[in-house]
């Protein structure tokens, strides 16, 4: 899917010239954030939000969402939005923040 929405995102050009962003979220950033690995695909109609995932000797990305700006949505369209965050660790840590919680206990309190 992500290959797919590169390739129609840029309009017809290769996806390796389709831009693209990682983030890793960690417990050392400040302000400390839960640990995430996210790659942004980038396109004049917005962004895909995915989560890299090994499967044996590949790698496959999981979509998460489609950011427009600040602007984090669900995939589905018309579908009410996540609200605008400044990084994408703020939008991580919004969306799964709640599901790490637990195993992370003393990752937002590193930084204070």
């Amino acid at each position: 899917m992500c290959l797919l929405f590169a390739a129609a995102a840029t309009g017809g050009e290769s996806v390796p010239s389709a831009i693209t962003e990682s983030h890793f979220c960690s417990c050392a950033d400040s302000p400390a954030h839960f640990p995430y690995a996210m790659v942004i695909m980038k396109s004049a109609q917005g962004d895909l939000v995915a989560r890299p995932e090994g499967q044996e000797s590949a790698v496959q990305f999981v979509p998460l969402a489609l950011r427009y700006g600040k602007r984090y949505c669900p995939l589905e369209s018309g579908a009410e939005c996540y609200g605008e965050f400044e990084h994408p660790c703020e939008f991580s840590d919004f969306r799964y923040g709640a599901a790490l919680a637990p195993y992370f206990l003393s990752c937002k309190e590193m930084a204070r």
